[in-house]
């Protein structure tokens, strides 16, 4: 058995960190607007909502499903650029904000507030840009560096951009949190994402700790796979 020094923590950023309901509708529309113009541009909005639903499902990704089954010439990249565009992000802030944003605004900062006392690393686990995820945190009031966000085109993964659930994204996420927290191969990254094909990659890696967010309240409480409903709960696994 491992004994780990020290632990860190490793959250995804859309419906776990960031809630903002209108940004997250904008994207699922832009993501079927993209996979709209790569499959077919005539078919209707609604068929194309509902072909992006079943990748996103499926693969875990809505580029992933697309690229595996429609268009394998199709980039990280073309989807980003698309999806999101310099203009959209520079223009999240003027989105209105609604009370369960605020209220989850407040409980990650008191979060990481608390695990920061505690000499916890924190770090962000996105399939966004990590400019998406740095202008989300603003609003939110929480500065972070870009060292701490593992995005699709951080920089831990090279030239390529990589996405979860490619394992290539945990290698990269995995070497990078060990190589700044201090005891390399010696930290435990204990991680919460709300989609459950996210966390099936990492679940019996013994360096990870999956945690479900399941707003659903299905508890689970397993030696591989931990389930919490409220983002408040993380307190317990500091």
């Amino acid at each position: 058995m491992i004994q780990f020094r020290k632990k860190a923590i490793v959250v995804d950023m859309d419906g776990v960190l960031f809630k903002h309901s209108i940004l997250s509708k904008h994207v699922g529309k832009r993501a079927t607007g993209f996979v709209k113009k790569r499959i077919n541009p005539y078919m209707s909005d609604s068929k194309a909502k509902q072909i992006n639903e079943v990748l996103y499902k499926n693969f875990g990704h809505s580029f992933i499903g697309l690229k595996e089954l429609y268009d394998p010439t199709v980039t990280i990249k073309d989807y980003c650029d698309y999806v999101y565009d310099n203009d959209f992000i520079s223009q999240m802030n003027s989105f209105e904000k609604d009370d369960i944003f605020y209220e989850n605004a407040l409980d990650v900062k008191r979060f990481i507030e608390r695990i920061q006392m505690l000499h916890i690393p924190f770090y962000i686990f996105s399939n966004a840009p990590v400019e998406w995820c740095k202008m989300g945190m603003n609003m939110m009031d929480i500065s972070i560096e870009n060292e701490y966000i593992l995005g699709c085109d951080a920089i831990v993964h090279g030239e390529a951009m990589a996405l979860k659930p490619y394992k290539e994204s945990y290698v990269h996420a995995q070497n990078h949190v060990h190589d700044t927290s201090g005891f390399p191969y010696k930290t435990q990254l204990i991680y919460i994402d709300d989609q459950m094909v996210n966390l099936q990659p990492m679940i019996n890696n013994p360096y990870w700790k999956a945690v479900w967010y399941n707003s659903k309240k299905e508890n689970i409480y397993t030696d591989r796979l931990y389930s919490i409903n409220d983002i408040n709960q993380l307190f317990l696994l500091v």
